[in-house]
């Protein structure tokens, strides 16, 4: 799975201003590969979650996956192909209240046509444990059986790639922890490549690499077997690199700066100094082309096709 300079912005209503969810997002999801994308409440993780599942379209980017634009599938092929390649589990059931279990697992398999569905799922709910459990009903369950249920459901058909949203939101330190320890699993046993959005450090730092997410952009990333904490900051292919404001307070970047680049190696090196207004300006500088977003009024680079502080589309 690939994302390139995916945007998603909601348009206002009642001349409210848009809100800009997304801000030309790159993702990759490498086969049998767990990923988790960890941000605070309003990040843009749900919305980042959905549009790569296809869930909703995005305002602007591609998405790949397996070889397929899935963001220029027509609804029906799109509808097929989550059906045959993605499982979802989300924070809250979405189990069909009505029907036992059981039911509910046989159920995506049905709707896809697939032979022999009731031997899939005693498969499925005896790897989650819920074999005991396949003639009761959601509301018989606890919190953890409903979620484990709800990765069967998502595992009926075989995908190749498993998105979750906060799958652990609603459940306690323990119960959280069995449900990523099977996650885990199958990841390790099966190679299923999983994505997994969160806002918990704890289960987040569980993957083999994290991303972190913040305004809908994805500031930075982090490989699990990094043993110093340190993490890594994306340089974009135009040369755009976002620093948080945390870090820029903590090395003293408050005001604007300047860099002196030097290599070594396959190093880069920044060292950077403090400039006072006005900046100073290096000998023939090269100067970026740019245009002013007429929504906002910032500067932005002439390629541009939305403004990247406030998601204007430009003519």
């Amino acid at each position: 799975m690939a994302a390139h300079d995916v945007f998603k912005i909601y348009e206002g209503k009642e001349q409210r201003t848009d809100v800009v969810a997304l801000r030309g997002v790159n993702v990759e999801l490498h086969a049998g590969e767990f990923v988790s994308i960890i941000g605070p409440s309003g990040s843009g993780k749900t919305t980042l979650i959905s549009v790569l599942g296809g869930l909703i379209r995005p305002t602007a980017g591609t998405i790949f996956i397996r070889g397929t634009t899935i963001t220029t599938l027509p609804t029906s092929q799109l509808v097929q192909f989550r059906r045959e390649h993605l499982g979802f589990v989300f924070q809250i059931s979405n189990l069909v209240p009505m029907l036992t279990l059981q039911e509910n697992v046989m159920l995506p398999m049905k709707v896809a046509g697939k032979k022999d569905p009731k031997k899939r799922t005693l498969e499925l709910l005896s790897a989650v444990g819920l074999t005991e459990r396949r003639k009761h009903k959601p509301s018989q369950l606890s919190g953890g059986e409903l979620q484990r249920a709800a990765i069967a459901c998502a595992l009926a058909n075989d995908p190749e790639i498993l998105l979750g949203d906060e799958i652990t939101g609603e459940l306690d330190t323990t119960t959280s922890q069995e449900v990523m320890d099977y996650l885990k699993d199958l990841n390790q046993e099966q190679g299923l490549a999983m994505l997994v959005v969160t806002h918990n450090e704890q289960i987040a730092s569980q993957a083999n690499r994290i991303l972190r997410i913040k305004d809908g952009s994805v500031l930075t990333q982090r490989l699990r077997e990094d043993t110093s904490a340190e993490e890594l900051y994306e340089i974009s292919v135009k040369g755009r690199i976002t620093i948080p404001e945390e870090l820029r307070r903590q090395v003293g970047l408050e005001r604007l700066v300047q860099f002196r680049i030097s290599s070594e190696g396959d190093h880069l090196k920044l060292y950077p100094s403090s400039v006072k207004s006005p900046p100073i300006v290096a000998e023939e500088p090269i100067k970026p082309v740019e245009k002013t977003c007429p929504a906002c009024s910032q500067t932005v680079p002439q390629q541009v096709i939305y403004c990247i502080h406030c998601g204007h589309k430009f003519n």
